[in-house]
């Protein structure tokens, strides 16, 4: 079975797209930008909704939402920094779905938050066809993590050494992510125990209103 395994990883191309389609990819309306003087796609993970960071409903939300971030650090770092992905179109926000597996494991990172409590499965919306030249499965450098689920990967990444356990990767494991606060202007209150199953989030934000006024969630799906 491992052998089946490893023969299958070795098989999955590593994301290199040459910068015209870099430039394509952008002017279909991907989310494309440069993290460390490399251009980078926008991975939202399919089908599961992490608690908010950048616009949490409460501090128990963004407490459990930098949980779920470190969990994804941890886990991607742990794999020397490249995960399998199966793209599976772009999301309403120009995000590429997108189900992704840490090199070397046998669980997703959807599994795994889902797993820890950190994570609850949605059925969102079928996201839009990619274009046809994008790899619909591929082993990339993860550039950034924004939060438990939306990450950034390399477009162009090297070709990966052979490890000892035979899979491709890069020994460099080190993920880069921003310290995430409250935004200012945003009153944050405490909501008591905070259950990531009672925040529906939608494709479309909506305004909720609480004990300080009315503001955004900010919750999105892909």
């Amino acid at each position: 079975m491992m052998v089946v395994l490893l023969s299958a990883l070795a098989s999955v191309p590593v994301l290199n797209l040459d910068p015209s389609y870099v430039e394509s990819l952008s002017e279909d309306g991907v989310r494309v930008r440069f993290v460390q003087g490399r251009p980078a796609v926008e991975l939202r993970l399919a089908g599961v909704d992490a608690p908010e960071i950048w616009r949490p409903s409460c501090l128990e939300e963004f407490f459990r939402g930098e949980e779920a971030r470190s969990l994804v650090v941890s886990e991607v770092e742990g794999s020397g920094g490249w995960v399998v992905c199966k793209a599976l179109g772009v999301g309403r926000f120009g995000r590429v779905v997108a189900v992704v597996r840490p090199r070397g494991s046998r669980s997703t990172l959807e599994d795994v938050l889902v797993g820890r409590g950190l994570a609850v499965r949605r059925n969102y919306p079928s996201p839009s066809p990619l274009p046809g030249w994008f790899p619909r499965v591929f082993r990339a450098r993860v550039a950034e993590v924004v939060d438990g689920d939306t990450l950034w990967v390399f477009l162009e990444n090297d070709v990966p050494t052979r490890t000892r356990s035979g899979e491709g990767g890069s020994s460099e494991g080190s993920v880069w992510f921003l310290p995430v606060f409250p935004r200012r202007g945003r009153s944050v209150r405490r909501c008591g125990r905070y259950d990531p199953g009672t925040v529906a989030r939608s494709d479309t934000p909506k305004t909720v209103r609480r004990a300080s006024g009315a503001s955004p969630t900010g919750g999105v799906s892909t």
